[in-house]
């Protein structure tokens, strides 16, 4: 992952004024995503085109935790194959690519959902939040390693 920044220095504050989701309100999104980091327990990272678009759609920002823990959130013991975490999580990878979703991948879905709205309510920005499993990010690395990536939690 190329990090542009770890973590996020409110006194550096102006380096980040081109991305649209700091210009309004930067300081809510950065509340916001001390309390998804709280929550979750790992840091959150700001991708996407709000980092090199001039016109973003919205504010892609993801959370990655470990596969275990991620098993543990969304994976419906019943609906899965795999005898360990890293198999249960590449498990709901796959069907989260192909669109063949399980009661696990609508259960993730919902609380994605959920938080996004969540975010949007307290941020006034167009939040697109998603937490990953280490897995999805190992397999489809590639997209993540490409573009720029920015922690915009506070945690240390």
């Amino acid at each position: 992952m190329i990090q542009i920044k770890t973590p996020f220095d409110m006194k550096k504050f102006d380096d980040f004024c081109h991305i649209k989701c700091f210009n309004k309100g930067g300081d809510l999104v950065i509340r916001w995503a001390n309390h998804m980091s709280g929550f979750f327990g790992h840091p959150v990272y700001l991708v996407g085109s709000q980092l090199y678009k001039t016109e973003p759609r919205d504010c892609d920002i993801v959370c990655i935790i470990p596969n275990d823990e991620f098993v543990l959130r969304y994976i419906n013991q019943s609906t899965v194959i795999g005898h360990t975490d890293d198999e249960k999580a590449d498990q709901w990878t796959l069907r989260y690519q192909c669109g063949m979703y399980n009661e696990s991948n609508w259960l993730w879905c919902d609380d994605m959902s959920h938080k996004s709205l969540q975010g949007m309510n307290q941020t006034l920005q167009l939040i697109d939040f998603k937490v990953y499993p280490q897995g999805y990010i190992d397999r489809y690395q590639k997209t993540y390693r490409e573009k720029p990536i920015l922690r915009i939690d506070e945690r240390t």
